[in-house]
């Protein structure tokens, strides 16, 4: 099993950058990758099924997931059941003096898993920083509705809220 960790400092409360987190419908706002990701399953608590559809080298890869973990406001987690990759990650938002330090650790496992991590690296980084820049400039953290007009391209089938 090959591991990835990556860290950022968000300077928002620990339950807004949470809320951005564990809500699926969320995730395309902060992860450009996606184009959907919602439960189909569920009330988003720990045993809910999810579904994200995200666009990789050109084509579009369905994966869906589990969630393993919800404590809000600190942890949030998951793990592939189905799709190209089999992984399981866990977000953790930590209170710090002037925000949160938010933590994404993702571990692969099979063949690809040390390859994965590498690339997943780069890649939780580049969300993070996102989720960042979302989170300081006041995006829809209270708001329940996340609308197609926001640029993501989500598909609203998968959304839940």
């Amino acid at each position: 099993m090959a591991t990835t960790e990556v860290t950022e400092h968000v300077a928002v409360p620990a339950p807004e950058v949470f809320e951005l987190i564990a809500r699926p419908d969320r995730h395309p706002l902060w992860q450009k990758d996606l184009t959907s990701d919602g439960i189909v399953s569920g009330d988003g608590g720990v045993g809910s099924q999810g579904r994200e559809v995200r666009h990789v080298m050109g084509r579009s890869v369905i994966t869906e997931y589990e969630i393993t973990k919800h404590a809000a406001p600190r942890s949030w987690g998951f793990r592939t059941t189905s799709g190209p990759i089999s992984m399981e990650g866990a977000f953790t938002c930590v209170p710090t003096e002037g925000g949160t330090e938010v933590r994404a650790r993702i571990r692969f496992s099979g063949w690809s898993g040390e390859a994965m991590a590498r690339f997943a690296t780069r890649q939780f980084r580049q969300h993070l920083r996102e989720l960042k820049d979302l989170a300081e400039r006041g995006g829809p953290i209270a708001d329940d509705t996340v609308h197609e007009t926001q640029g993501n391209g989500a598909d609203d089938a998968f959304r839940k809220g």
